[in-house]
């Protein structure tokens, strides 16, 4: 009797413990992301100067500002664009033409969120091309 006692003691505490291990060695539940929070306007950087390069490849954009420095901004699809066919693509045979650009900066990184094309300066630069 002692015996049987004792493997039903032994038996119980073994069903209990591979319980609790197959519980520990469960996979975590999925982690969900939180969407990203909105950006504060007030967060946001502005520069503005003349576009001097593209580079589609790299999604980057230089701008020469007013005082002479030139200024490099990374862009994704994300960007928002005013002007010039609504992309940063359709820049690429602008040179020279003003730009307002907001950005924040991530990771010592100037990333552009929005760029605001000057269409008097896109006009100009048309009839150049068109007439010239």
């Amino acid at each position: 009797m002692r015996k049987m006692l004792f493997y039903s003691l032994v038996l119980a505490l073994f069903s209990g413990s591979q319980k609790v291990l197959s519980a520990q060695n469960s996979p975590a539940p999925p982690i969900v992301k939180a969407p990203a929070p909105p950006r504060d306007p007030a967060a946001l950087r502005t520069a503005e100067g003349d576009l001097s390069k593209v580079d589609t490849e790299k999604q980057l954009i230089w701008i020469k500002s007013e005082d002479g420095k030139e200024l490099q901004f990374s862009y994704s699809k994300q960007t928002e664009v005013q002007g010039a066919g609504d992309s940063v693509e359709g820049l690429a045979g602008l040179s020279g033409t003003h730009l307002k650009i907001q950005y924040e900066i991530v990771g010592g990184i100037n990333n552009a969120v929005k760029i605001e094309v000057s269409e008097l300066k896109i006009a100009a630069i048309r009839r150049r091309t068109t007439t010239g």
